[in-house]
């Protein structure tokens, strides 16, 4: 059978308590690339760049250098904003435990 859960339960204890069988049918989904500060992190420094490219402008002028934003590199990893404001970077990824660690999730990792 399956453990799936979100990424509350999935802390250093359990990872390591867990025997091979069961972690190999185990899978926490959470935030796709780290922790959610640095999420925080990572929209002032948009930010902050966006007024630094718009100069002086009027508050158009930022939203527009931020919207405009393509290929972006950070934390986080590359993204880009789209035409509705959203970023292109996936918003949960899978945790998975394998040698008593919590890793990321990919294929073939069972």
């Amino acid at each position: 059978m399956w453990l799936l859960a979100t990424d509350g339960l999935a802390v250093d204890w359990l990872a390591r308590a867990i025997d091979a069988d069961a972690a190999r049918m185990t899978r926490f989904f959470t935030a796709q690339r780290g922790p959610w500060g640095f999420y925080g992190y990572e929209a002032m420094a948009l930010i902050l760049d966006a007024v630094a490219a718009a100069g002086a402008g009027p508050r158009e002028a930022v939203v527009r250098a931020a919207r405009t934003e393509r290929d972006r590199d950070s934390m986080l990893g590359r993204y880009s904003i789209d035409e509705e404001g959203l970023t292109t970077s996936p918003a949960s990824g899978r945790l998975a435990i394998a040698a008593g660690e919590r890793v990321w999730d990919r294929p073939g990792l069972t």
